[in-house]
Order: structure tokens, then sequence, then C-alpha cells
């Protein structure tokens, strides 16, 4: 029988709206956070979800607890859906990023999609592939122990990112979900599958190293 997987981000935080890039540091989801988990819940009422999983980071939970609370389902934590890990670059402007390694992002635009899906611009951050591959394994894992039918999972940017990457070959540049967008797989003979993506962010800014290097 085939298994639905819906993945979403989480609602909007203060840092967000800073243009912060968070990956593991916690920070809280705002007022717009929160009516944007009240809408999604209310989009996703009709599908049946029989279950919920959610990063262990504070903004996913509180993003968790209002959709479960509205969809009348459980939710549990799974570190599978965590943030892609930034490391140096954690809880720091994405400007002042780019402004510091300006030289070093153009270089890393030059390569392949392949390269930079597989390889980290510097040492400390998880590369897409290294998201892709925790996700796929811990995901699998746990498809293949419940019977859960239709599951919605409240991830990250960074791991829905690696999430297109690995599954679809549509992309010529880094694919980057808004923040009320989703990404839908399906598990069928014990394989994962790509089903389909809404609401893609378009790029914002006509500097080449931009079409491939977004956080």
């Amino acid at each position: 029988m085939t298994k639905e997987i819906f993945l979403i981000r989480h609602g909007e935080t203060e840092l967000n709206c800073q243009g912060v890039l968070q990956g593991s540091f916690d920070a809280a989801i705002g007022s717009v956070g929160r009516l944007q988990a009240k809408t999604k819940a209310e989009e996703y009422q009709s599908l049946g979800i029989d279950l919920i999983l959610t990063s262990p980071l504070q903004r996913t939970f509180e993003t968790a607890q209002i959709v479960a609370s509205k969809l009348n389902v459980n939710f549990q934590k799974e570190g599978f859906l965590s943030p892609r890990k930034y490391g140096p670059w954690e809880n720091t402007s994405i400007v002042s990023i780019k402004n510091k390694h300006k030289n070093l992002l153009k270089d890393y635009q030059q390569e392949s999609l392949s390269h930079i899906y597989n390889n980290s611009p510097i040492n400390g951050v998880e590369s897409y592939s290294e998201v892709a591959d925790r996700f796929t394994k811990g995901l699998l894992s746990f498809l293949k122990s419940n019977q859960h039918q239709k599951l919605l999972c409240i991830t990250h940017s960074g791991v829905l990112t690696a999430i297109l990457l690995a599954y679809s070959k549509a992309f010529c540049s880094i694919p980057i979900v808004r923040l009320t967008g989703c990404v839908s797989l399906k598990f069928e003979d014990g394989r994962l599958s790509f089903a389909a993506v809404s609401e893609l962010a378009q790029q914002a800014s006509s500097e080449p190293f931009e079409s491939k290097i977004l956080f």
C-alpha cells in the first residue's frame, strides 16, 4: 500500500524576518508563524493525516502543536527532521556571511550542482547530501516499523532543499521552499519517490553566485 508523506517548514520566527541563518540555533515562532501554522492546519484537514512528525527544535515543535490540535492527531519528535547544520554560520545574518565569504562563494558557484550537493562550502556546514542521507535513513526506518498511511512532517528549509535535490532531477539551481510551501513524497514497495512541490521561492538577486548559493 502506498504511503504519503507531506513535508512543510515551521512557522516564521523573528530571526527569519531579520535574515538570520538559524540552523540548529533555537528560536520560537512569532505571531505570523502561529497564523501560518493555523492556515496550514486548515489546508490539511481534509487529507486524513494520521500522525505528525516534527523536528525537535522549538520552532517546529510549536508549529506541530498548533497543527496537531486543529487536526486532532498525535505528534512526536524525530531527529531525522532536524535542520541542516551550518556550524560557524549559525545565528548569523545571511548578508554578513555573503560579505565575509564573497570570494569563496563565487568560486563555489562555479562547481556543478552535483558538486554543491555533495560538498560543504566550509568545514562545519553539513552538505545537502549528508542532510538527505540522514533524512532518508530515518524516514525509511520509521515507515517500515509503523502502520501510519499519511504523515505530515514539520521540518526546516535546508532539509526540504536537500530532499528536492535528492529525489527530483528537475532543478538546475538550489530550490528554496517558501515558509508556506510543501514537498510531498510517496513510499511504495519499500522505496521513497518524489511526488510534488509547491511554492518555490524566486531567486532574489541577479548576482551569478546567487543562483546556486542560497541559505
